[in-house]
């Protein structure tokens, strides 16, 4: 019997490092998360038994039902042997990863991961890893989500999966602004992708040359104007003689999905994500809005 449970990780990021982080949650590694439940002949006393606990611990974990999930896979896990008892850990891994349990997701998870977990197949193996990558990230951090994810892309069969694995640790190597060791991580992948949407996306980041503050997106150009004008007169916008200022704001034009023009007032030009965050934590101390935002060719 084969269950097939795909994770996705959950949506949501905002702030001021919105843009890179949104592209993350979006991408979310869908698809590359799926383990299957293969409930081995002798891994549990009773096999029928067995395959109906399994399809309820899918559909429980389908249907956001995470807690409940998360208590079966520990009771399938005291109950089982073998391979049945390493994809339940893994499993109660997942679960407790949704629920925001960083440390017991992490104890069920990295000794698959490493390969120190009996019975766990290679594709687990690598999913934990991806997991592992996806709960750092969430963190803020970005040099452990950057090792796992790379120890997953490794591993990985899947041409799209190991891109997407890349994908995301060239992200993770972007907040810490290591841009040498993102744009390798991004060739990788674009050479393993085939997916049309990915390569799209991992070539928006090639093709983007550092980062900004963006302190609005306006459709009414007046409101644009009203905000350059508001920053450059403002503590946050002074250069000169015993001053850090950020500069003067300027004005781009853009356009959205639907083609209409969009007015974006940004500031400064910075090669690392770590100096645009500085730069926007300091207009946000002067009371602006700010986000970073990747720059194009």
């Amino acid at each position: 019997m084969a269950i097939h449970l795909r994770y996705e990780s959950e949506k949501g990021g905002d702030g001021m490092m919105g843009d890179i982080r949104n592209r993350i949650d979006v991408l979310g590694l869908l698809g590359l998360i799926v383990v299957s439940l293969l409930v081995v002949a002798g891994g549990c006393a009773n096999q029928n038994t067995a395959s109906q606990d399994f399809g309820l611990l899918q559909t429980e974990y389908e249907t956001g039902n995470y807690q409940r999930s998360l208590d079966r896979a520990l009771l399938l896990r005291r109950k089982s042997s073998g391979q049945a008892k390493a994809e339940a850990t893994y499993i109660a891994g997942l679960s407790a990863y949704q629920l925001k349990r960083d440390q017991q997701a992490i104890g069920f998870l990295e000794p698959i991961a490493i390969g120190r977990a009996r019975y766990a197949t290679p594709q687990m193996e690598s999913n934990a890893a991806a997991t592992l990558g996806l709960l750092y990230q969430r963190d803020g951090e970005f040099a452990t989500a950057a090792e796992w994810f790379e120890r997953a892309a490794d591993a990985m069969q899947g041409s799209d999966d190991r891109a997407e694995a890349r994908l995301h640790a060239g992200q993770s190597y972007q907040e810490l602004g290591r841009e040498a060791a993102a744009r390798t991580q991004f060739i990788i992948g674009l050479g393993d992708a085939r997916n049309s949407q990915l390569r799209e996306e991992i070539q928006f980041e090639l093709d983007a040359t550092g980062f900004t503050v963006q302190l609005g997106a306006f459709r009414e150009w007046d409101n644009a104007q009203d905000t350059v004008r508001d920053f450059n007169s403002s503590s946050a916008a002074s250069v000169g003689s015993g001053t850090t200022g950020l500069g003067r704001a300027r004005l781009e034009v853009s356009t959205d999905d639907s083609g209409r023009p969009l007015y974006l007032v940004q500031v400064g030009r910075y090669g690392s994500m770590k100096s645009a965050t500085d730069a926007a934590m300091q207009a946000q101390a002067s009371g602006f809005l700010a986000m970073v935002v990747k720059l194009g060719r």
